[in-house]
């Protein structure tokens, strides 16, 4: 360990102090051959990997006001700043089971629970790199776009057993999936499945079942995922659009309560589930998932007036008008600097125009004005004939559905 660390970046994010020290100080005392950067919280955090490439990550869950560990890992992933060759261990005083559901969803690559001995964390830190330091250079095409260099390097470590072959076998499948390689993503899976029976290959092969259009043979890929690891979440998130997709929105809402009642801390979920609530009228299910949407995009800096536009049209449903009229309000005051701000503010007024007792003509008039300085864009014109259809609106509806095709 100490000749492994001596040559690795870390960054250490923990909202205490003390705890940054003590975690730099048993990584010195391994090995390596700098002091550790640190960061306080998320923003402060995103901002080093941002600048930065790190091999390792060490990152509390909690990480008080704004993103937790989870949604931080999450953010950073997508931004392309934590990739295949980044150790990535979550840590956490929490032990209640939607925490470590929360933090074990964003697929770590390790979890430590406080508190943390420099045995435990050397052992750790060993078994994780000895997974990621093979795939550094397959990190580094990555990073440079370079997918078909990437997939050499992959096959080459499957030809001469460098590295761990599931994981290997794993990025091979998300390559396929990034390129739309149904093929390619399915070969990966089963291979994988041909050693061991693990849950990601039949979500791997129920994505490349979607890619052929046949959501009857995904579902069967979801649901064999389940019986594997009933917590693998994005299995849960897949059957469920695989449902909806077959017309059974019933069976969809059930998968997602389930989820929820798993793991309610994804922003992709709760808005999934709030806007199936909607299409079955399950109003209270409804304003519940919105609330969570809004709270999540929050802290997560994900923010989207489109959340409480839902969340209004759900309470004035629900028969709480002055609440709905409240979240109007305050999305006024919190995403009024959105690009898309006045489309989604006119979707609300129309969405609780007659629970509110609002102006419909003044709104309608509104509208006319902001359609003729230009088109919506194709999510907020969705919404626009929903609000007109729910407002009596037909005609006006159909024309703008016309104007779309």
């Amino acid at each position: 360990m100490d000749h492994v660390l001596e040559r690795l970046s870390v960054l250490i994010i923990d909202d205490f102090h003390t705890m940054r020290s003590n975690l730099s100080g048993m990584l010195l005392s391994m090995g390596a051959r700098q002091e550790p950067d640190v960061a306080a919280n998320a923003e402060d955090a995103l901002g080093r990997l941002r600048a930065k490439r790190y091999d390792i990550v060490l990152c509390d869950y909690n990480l008080g006001a704004g993103m937790d560990g989870q949604q931080l890992l999450e953010t950073a992933r997508r931004e392309g700043r934590v990739g295949v060759g980044t150790a990535f261990l979550m840590i956490t005083a929490e032990n209640t089971p939607e925490m470590v559901m929360a933090a074990l969803e964003s697929a770590p690559d390790a979890y430590l629970a406080k508190p943390i001995t420099k045995d435990l964390l050397a052992v750790r830190l060993q078994r994780v790199l000895r997974r990621r330091l093979p795939l550094r250079p397959v990190a580094d095409a990555l990073s440079q776009k370079d997918l078909s260099g990437a997939r050499s390097l992959l096959q080459d470590m499957l030809a001469t057993g460098r590295g761990q072959r599931a994981d290997v076998l794993r990025l091979q499948a998300d390559l396929a999936l990034e390129e739309n390689d149904a093929d390619g993503m399915e070969a990966a899976a089963r291979a994988a499945l041909a050693e061991q029976e693990v849950a990601w290959a039949h979500v791997a092969l129920g994505q490349a079942q979607e890619m052929r259009g046949d959501d009857g043979r995904a579902e069967a890929c979801y649901r064999k995922a389940l019986e594997v690891t009933p917590h693998f979440m994005s299995a849960h998130d897949r059957l469920a659009g695989s449902l909806e997709r077959q017309g059974r929105s019933a069976d969809a809402f059930k998968v997602l309560i389930e989820a929820i009642r798993r793991s309610g801390r994804s922003l992709g979920r709760q808005r999934q589930l709030g806007r199936l609530s909607m299409e079955l009228q399950h109003w209270e299910q409804a304003v519940a998932s919105w609330k969570q949407a809004v709270q999540l995009g929050q802290s997560q800096g994900a923010g989207h007036p489109s959340d409480a536009v839902w969340l209004a049209h759900a309470l004035a449903r629900h028969g709480e008008s002055s609440e709905a009229g409240a979240c109007l309000k305050q999305m006024r005051t919190e995403l009024r600097g959105h690009e898309d701000f006045p489309w989604w503010e006119l979707v609300g007024h129309l969405l609780v125009c007659n629970e509110l007792a609002l102006d419909k003509e003044a709104i309608l008039d509104t509208l006319d004005v902001q359609l003729s300085r230009g088109q919506p864009p194709a999510l907020v014109r969705a919404a626009l004939i929903q609000g007109l259809s729910h407002l009596g609106e037909v005609e006006r509806a159909e024309m703008l559905r016309q104007e779309d095709l």
